[in-house]
């Protein structure tokens, strides 16, 4: 009787995954007794993958259920897209965030178990308007300002600082709503050494 459960046993101890993926947890050992329905191991499709997010007020009263996301692999440069596909129904009580998760395809399997990665949300969209890159904007007493180049009475070239009221912004871009006008040059690097009025010289694309 013994050598034949002991045979059972041996014959009984294939198993097959039912779905291709990532082995994220083993929870028996060799020689252990695996009574039924306990879990022996956790499998994780990755063609898929949903990434949980806690989102702070301001942030949070932004978003929507469908609104598209977009993930950057920071090692390849490739932009992925992808969108939210769920919300809690009420933050925390304690930290007052607002869990969620977003859902991005993963053919490559560039995103694993357990990775910590940031996205963005598009949480709006406007077109044909005046746009700047992010790393142009300064912030003063008098909020947030750019210098825009431009010349003075005898024909120099200076850089001039301007306050500006901002509306959509991404973490490349941000729209402007006034203070300058489409069409005009503003300083992207080294604006934090500049003064109101300082002479500058505008590099050719080649010389920079």
């Amino acid at each position: 009787v013994a050598e034949t459960d002991l045979r059972n046993a041996r014959e009984g101890t294939d198993l097959v995954a039912d779905h291709p993926g990532v082995v994220t947890g083993i929870f028996v050992e060799t020689g252990d007794m695996a009574d039924s329905g306990n879990e022996l191991a956790w499998i994780a499709r990755t063609d898929t993958v949903k990434i949980k997010f806690l989102a702070g007020s301001n942030q949070a009263m932004r978003l929507r259920k469908g609104q598209s996301a977009v993930w950057k692999n920071g090692y390849t440069g490739e932009s992925v897209e992808g969108f939210v596909s769920r919300l809690d129904l009420a933050a925390d009580a304690e930290s007052h965030l607002l869990g969620g998760e977003a859902l991005f395809a993963n053919p490559r399997g560039d995103l694993v178990p357990g990775l910590l990665v940031s996205f963005t949300v598009l949480t709006g969209e406007r077109r044909d308007v005046v746009r700047i890159p992010f790393g142009c904007l300064l912030d003063t007493a008098a909020g947030r300002a750019v210098y825009a180049i431009g010349t003075d009475t005898g024909g120099k070239t200076r850089a001039y600082l301007k306050t500006v009221e901002t509306g959509l912004v991404t973490t490349d871009e941000v729209e402007v709503l006034s203070g300058i006008e489409a069409g005009e040059m503003v300083v992207r690097f080294g604006q934090t050494k500049l003064s109101d009025g300082d002479l500058v010289k505008i590099l050719s694309r080649k010389e920079n």
